[in-house]
């Protein structure tokens, strides 16, 4: 009888505890509900939680580079736009820090100081539907890659950045240069609308006549404002037996005044479909030794039309030319930024910027960064993998935006350059990877004719002040700093190039 009770009671407690536990949030030991038990619920079947108990953590984090990592305990892939909001809404509810993610490119030092985050991948949102207005709407999950491809098969195109594995829309909050810029302009100037989810999780829509001041802000300090989940943008026919010729020599270090003194010589006079691009990098299988300089032209025209522009650069005694002709959706992989390519794969790599924006290419400030770039990979092998770019992309379209209708501040350059200080994980060359970026921007910077530094909010590595970044119009860091109150006053949006409240 005795046993029998016994039995009978804890059959009750077992019970009890079940019917009890299904109705209550379980708590961790910090007090927080279980992000499954509370989140999980509201979410909906396609969206994805994942933290240290269940699913790959490390995987579902894994970034472009590791410099300034941010690190999370969750992360919650969305499948729809209220996944977005609930997921919001939780973070805030317990004070937890939150970055969105789609490719995870970001590198500047900024976002080191997330920690103990939750991550909100939106990769799964990449829906792209093209509308007959020469408009589309493309899903917060959409890479480059993606753009490209879905308007070649409609026969459209738009601006959208050089790198086929980085997403569309982070690009485009920073401005985003692109192959087509000389035509239309940067990618935020082709935004005409945008669905944001905001810090306290309403969804508002920023466009010229609804939430102006935020669509200013966007195009240009977008990452302190917000969730874009979708945009419209502008898009355009793809040109009758429209083709690009290209050219890639390959020069030796003693190349690089002939090559900057020609570039200062007709860069202000080249036509809308002239772009160029120089890397300094290693090529070990041509020169085991010392850094090599590698140039492109892309020209959007035939072979015939690009020959004035081409032709001089032959002369400078190039290594090696290779040429040919492209559409554009080859243009990426021509220039070393396709799927494939070595800077698109996620390794477990230190990748740090430090970008400037010249008024010209100095052939003696050239000659000075190549030899200083080389010898100091030589002296430093960890460093052997760090390029340097010359980016020459047109820029009719975007200096013709008038300068105050976005938050971007840098429309007048003559081209964009920047270091890529690469190496694995080792603290024992970090001071001396960001001295070598540092050194290099300011041997630039010091040749130039400009007062001031300005530098690319998309390359920024942190150490940048607010109008290095976005501008030095005494009414440009106000305003932006005023919108930010309004929009987002308790700082949730603070991870990338912060302008603080």
């Amino acid at each position: 009888m005795t046993i029998s009770h016994s039995l009978v009671s804890l059959s009750l407690v077992i019970a009890s505890y079940f019917s009890q536990s299904s109705a209550t949030v379980i708590r961790r030991d910090d007090g927080v509900p279980s992000i499954r038990s509370e989140l999980g619920p509201v979410l909906s079947p396609e969206a994805i939680i994942v933290d240290s108990e269940r699913g790959n953590l490390t995987e579902a984090t894994k970034r472009w580079q590791v410099f300034a990592s941010p690190s999370f305990d969750y992360v919650v892939q969305v499948a729809n736009e209220n996944d977005i909001v609930e997921t919001v809404k939780y973070a805030n509810r317990y004070s937890i820090p939150f970055l969105v993610v789609n490719a995870g490119h970001g590198e500047i030092k900024s976002l080191g100081g997330l920690k103990k985050g939750l991550q909100i991948t939106v990769r799964s949102l990449k829906k792209i539907t093209v509308h007959d207005n020469n408009t589309a709407t493309i899903g917060g999950g959409a890479s480059n890659l993606d753009i490209t491809t879905e308007l070649w098969k409609a026969n459209k195109q738009t601006v959208s950045g050089t790198c086929e594995c980085v997403g569309f829309l982070g690009p485009l909050l920073g401005g985003g240069h692109g192959f087509l810029q000389g035509y239309h302009g940067l990618a935020a100037d082709q935004l005409i609308s945008a669905r944001v989810v905001l810090a306290n999780g309403t969804i508002v829509t920023a466009s010229d006549t609804s939430n102006p001041k935020l669509f200013w802000a966007l195009r240009g300090a977008g990452h302190n404002f917000g969730i874009v989940t979708e945009a419209t943008v502008k898009i355009y026919d793809v040109p009758k037996d429209d083709i690009w010729y290209y050219e890639n020599f390959i020069y030796q270090g003693d190349s690089i005044e002939a090559v900057f003194g020609q570039l200062n010589k007709i860069k202000r006079d080249t036509p809308v479909q002239f772009e160029h691009y120089a890397v300094f990098g290693r090529l070990p299988q041509i020169d085991p030794v010392n850094a090599l300089v590698f140039f492109s032209i892309l020209y959007n025209g035939p072979a015939s039309a690009a020959d004035k522009w081409v032709a001089p650069f032959r002369q400078f005694s190039p290594i090696d030319i290779q040429n040919g002709t492209a559409t554009y959706p080859q243009l990426s992989g021509i220039t070393g930024n396709g799927i494939n390519d070595a800077i698109c794969q996620h390794e477990n790599l230190n990748r740090i910027r430090y970008p400037i924006y010249l008024d010209r290419f100095d052939p003696g400030a050239g000659k000075a960064t190549f030899d200083y770039f080389n010898k100091t990979i030589s002296d430093h092998p960890g460093l052997a993998g760090s390029l340097m770019l010359f980016e020459g992309l047109s820029t009719q379209a975007v200096k013709s935006v008038r300068l105050d209708s976005t938050a971007i501040p840098h429309r007048d350059y003559f081209v964009l350059s920047s270091p890529v200080v690469t190496y694995a994980p080792d603290a024992s060359l970090d001071a001396i990877a960001e001295d070598f970026g540092r050194n290099l921007r300011m041997t630039l910077h010091n040749a130039s004719k400009a007062e001031k530094m300005h530098t690319y909010v998309n390359y920024a590595v942190g150490e940048e002040s607010l109008e290095n970044i976005y501008g030095y119009n005494s009414w440009r860091v106000h305003d932006l700093k005023k919108h930010k109150r309004a929009y987002d006053p308790q700082d949730r949006f603070r991870w990338y190039a912060p302008i603080g409240v």
